[in-house]
């Protein structure tokens, strides 16, 4: 559906257009901790060094599964891509618009001057070049304030039905200018705006189409300039500028910044993820808060002189009650 592309009046100044182009909660993760923490478990494991280390874990510890980082990376990577969804979404272009195809239900004239304010002799040729350039069929219309003002809130509002009941395609661009049937010599309370169909956007911007608006209000508002020059030059400078690259290095820095941010976040992500993989797969016995690892002293390994001792204590001496016992025959 068409939509504002801007406008403007004597008293309010000009105005932008409306242009559009096209997380709940998660779960709770392990938490590790070379110190301790609320909750934890300590963990001992080996390294490869032949050293002890610790860990702190709120959950047990599981040996991890090289299935599930597959499964892990395979689902993160493709976030990897969101930004090439965004610059397509968005309509980002690196190069110069390609006009608009022409279509059949293009008029032959782009003027409709109802109240006699526009040569349209000079006006014409300006449009029919624009149009050439871009594809796109500029319309201009007039009319006057008491046309509208009875039953639309706004020239916005009766520019909308225009173009709805007017044109059976989404690539014109009306212009409608409206003034008094009689103005005051003193101050002419003028409006004017533009509605453009959807199919003009990736050539007709937002900022283009300001940057037009801009030149047509400030001309607009000048005494010795008419509304025939006011238009003229207007669409003139815009013939220079509105096949032009839209994309700006300007415009880039925001999404090389987003890039940036992107990628930290995603890289953070399968870092952790291979890092916790790493970790989970060495041998973990979970031990006492207060234990230390001392070698020989171990309780867990227990040391050859240790187990000596134990089965040495055990051992009772009975080779001299052999000869006292009546039971045993000599």
């Amino acid at each position: 559906m068409p939509h504002s592309s801007g406008g403007g009046s004597h008293g309010g100044g000009s105005h932008g257009g409306s242009h559009s182009h096209g997380g709940g909660g998660g779960g709770s993760s392990q938490r590790y901790s070379g110190r301790y923490f609320p909750g934890a478990r300590r963990y001992m494991y080996h390294r490869r060094n032949g050293s002890v280390g610790y860990i702190y874990s709120d959950k047990p510890i599981r040996k991890s599964s090289v299935i599930e980082l597959i499964i892990q990376l395979v689902i993160l990577i493709p976030f990897m891509f969101i930004p090439i969804v965004f610059v397509l979404a968005s309509g980002m272009s690196f190069g110069p618009p390609k006009p608009l195809k022409t279509l059949p239900t293009y008029e032959q004239t782009h003027i409709a001057d109802n109240i006699d304010v526009i040569n349209e002799r000079e006006l014409e040729p300006i449009l029919a070049e624009f149009q050439t350039k871009t594809g796109i069929c500029p319309y201009v219309m007039t009319v006057n304030n008491e046309d509208w003002l009875m039953n639309y809130s706004s020239l916005e509002n009766y520019a909308y039905d225009l173009y709805v009941n007017t044109f059976g395609d989404e690539q014109h661009w009306l212009i409608v200018y409206s003034q008094p049937e009689t103005p005051d010599e003193d101050f002419n309370n003028w409006y004017w705006e533009g509605m453009q169909g959807d199919n003009t956007d990736r050539i007709l911007t937002g900022s283009k189409a300001d940057k037009f608006n801009s030149t047509l209000q400030r001309n607009l508002t000048k005494n010795d300039v008419s509304v025939t020059k006011a238009f003229c030059t207007a669409f003139s400078e815009a013939n220079g500028y509105m096949m032009e690259r839209n994309t700006s290095l300007t415009d880039l820095l925001p999404f090389a910044f987003f890039i940036l941010i992107w990628v930290i976040v995603i890289g953070a992500n399968m870092v952790g993820m291979i890092v916790a993989f790493v970790r989970g797969r060495r041998d973990y016995t979970e031990v006492p808060k207060d234990y230390v690892y001392t070698g020989d002293n171990d309780p867990f390994n227990p040391s050859p002189s240790e187990q000596y001792t134990t089965y040495s204590s055990s051992y009772v001496d009975t080779s001299k009650d052999d000869y006292d016992d009546p039971t045993i025959i000599k």
